[in-house]
């Protein structure tokens, strides 16, 4: 909440339920005030009342669409209800369409939290389905780069290892028949076969 909070200007100014009343209260004298609105959606958001919040805050994204707090309440909302590519596409949308916007600092960062966190639920969900996506062929042009090992007594090279995979990647990018695997996508599935590896999981 401070977060967003702090996305409004003059400094983190943090909302909650017991807010709602008089937030409501000068909302209704103040229609038009668009900052005013998302704190009053964030207190909604706070009192676990997204869809209320989510229309508060497409009211304010209608009258000043480089709102950031608007933006987070929006998307936040939809990873809540586990609708990631709804939220991504909200997060992704306000970056690239308000580069310079107050706030879009905050919108990144929530950006790579729900691409990280979405990764993880597809990882588990593809090695819950393992035996059966093993019979399906796999895609050729579809390519995944992993940081390379440095075989060298110098540790000094050993950043070398991303810096190398992240230029294939890059150059790999510019061709358009393949498709890149994200590296938050590929380290969470490797995770998730890691942990199935250890004593800590049941085999069954």
């Amino acid at each position: 909440l401070i977060l967003l909070a702090g996305c409004l200007g003059g400094g983190p100014q943090p909302v909650s339920p017991a807010d709602l009343p008089q937030l409501q209260a000068q909302l209704q004298r103040q229609p038009g005030n668009a900052a005013l609105r998302v704190r009053y959606a964030a207190a909604l958001f706070a009192a676990k009342r997204c869809d209320e919040a989510v229309t508060q805050a497409r009211q304010a994204q209608q009258a000043r669409p480089e709102e950031a707090g608007a933006t987070l309440i929006v998307g936040e909302c939809a990873e809540q209800a586990n609708r990631y590519e709804e939220a991504l596409a909200t997060y992704r949308g306000f970056i690239t369409g308000h580069p310079g916007a107050q706030g879009v600092a905050a919108v990144r960062a929530r950006e790579q939290l729900a691409l990280r966190e979405y990764a993880n639920q597809q990882a588990r969900a593809a090695l819950a389905n393992e035996v059966r996506l093993a019979q399906q062929p796999g895609d050729p042009n579809t390519i995944a780069v992993l940081p390379l090992t440095i075989s060298s007594p110098d540790s000094s090279y050993q950043p070398l290892a991303r810096g190398l995979a992240q230029i294939l990647i890059s150059d790999l990018s510019l061709i358009q028949r393949f498709r890149l695997v994200e590296r938050l996508r590929l380290t969470a599935l490797l995770d998730e076969l890691k942990l199935g590896q250890t004593r800590r999981v049941d085999p069954q």
